[in-house]
């Protein structure tokens, strides 16, 4: 005979004598927070008859910062390590005190003091002050370049103009070499008007000397060029001709421009000039002006002069005169 109440444990189904009721999930039972079906279980106490019971064991650690060991009663000790350049780690100990500080390489030194005297800095023929005049050919900052360089015969500090060429003419340029001494490492310079079809050349020429010193008498032009380059003058803009040439400290120079055409170059006016090589006379309420440079006439085709011997005729240039810029290394 079956109970009324019976459940089949396959299928969940009652039977005997009501209508048979579905048991979907076991959290839908009542109960189900009493009693205790499930003793495959711990219980919430953490008891069970028969069941071992877990008792925890303490760690004691300890650190000796003598030797950075740090201990462990129950597991394996460990000495922590110093930091370095290559690994993080524990700082050092310092010794005490305010003067040293901990480096990268992980160990404590006192910072260096640099140099507070400035007669021991290095570089200090460098001209590296641009509100000074120097004592040399002067440095000008005003050419169309990111260099700092010299600009012959042109005194630091003054507005710049422009010159005029005129075509088969030489303009002779004088200039002295820096007191330290050193090298031309380029030549610059600056077309305000281009003329096409047209170039110039640059030329370095050394002075006429005496006993190794300018002639105070007669410093022209003497010799062959030193270095040279040319340029086009066919368009506007600032142009870097490669010449180089170590110059002699404090010894006379002077750079001559050929053209072939009539450009108009960047120009020092006749305020502007360091080396006046003459002054025209002054005349009632007129004032003598200094000459600036000289020039020559001499067709393109033929170059640059060689074998000059300090003979050669020349004319008074007076007012503006071009613009040579170079950049100059000890």
């Amino acid at each position: 005979m079956v109970h009324p109440l019976q459940t089949n444990k396959r299928t969940g189904q009652q039977s005997g004598g009501v209508s048979a009721v579905s048991v979907p999930s076991h959290s839908v039972l009542s109960d189900l927070t009493t009693g205790d079906d499930h003793p495959q279980y711990v219980l919430a106490d953490g008891t069970r008859a028969g069941w071992p019971v877990p008792t925890p064991t303490a760690t004691d650690l300890a650190y000796d910062a003598t030797t950075r060991l740090l201990t462990s009663s129950t597991g394996t000790d460990a000495t922590l390590p110093l930091v370095s350049s290559a690994a993080a780690g524990l700082a050092p100990a310092s010794g005490g005190g305010t003067a040293n500080f901990l480096r990268a390489d992980g160990t404590w030194a006192a910072p260096s003091t640099g140099v507070t005297d400035h007669g021991a800095l290095t570089g200090l023929l460098d001209n590296d002050h641009d509100q000074y005049m120097t004592t040399e050919s002067y440095m000008q900052t005003t050419v169309a370049n990111p260099d700092q360089c010299y600009c012959a015969n042109i005194r630091t500090g003054v507005a710049l103009g422009t010159k005029a060429l005129a075509a088969n003419t030489e303009y002779w340029i004088p200039f002295v070499a820096p007191v330290r001494g050193g090298t031309i490492g380029d030549v610059r310079i600056q077309v305000s008007t281009a003329s096409a079809g047209t170039n110039i050349i640059v030329g370095l020429y050394a002075c006429k000397t005496t006993g190794g010193i300018p002639d105070s008498g007669d410093f022209r032009p003497t010799g062959s060029s030193l270095a040279s380059a040319t340029q086009s003058t066919a368009a506007t803009g600032s142009f870097t001709l490669a010449m180089s040439y170590a110059l002699t400290a404090g010894q006379m120079y002077w750079f001559c421009i050929l053209s072939s055409g009539a450009p108009t170059l960047r120009g020092g006016s006749t305020n502007s000039c360091d080396i006046a090589l003459g002054w025209t006379l002054p005349s009632g309420t007129t004032a003598p002006t200094a000459v600036t440079h000289w020039t020559s006439s001499r067709t393109y085709a033929s170059g640059l002069r060689t074998g000059m011997t300090g003979t050669e005729t020349y004319t008074n240039g007076t007012g503006a005169q071009p613009c040579v810029f170079y950049t100059f290394s000890a």
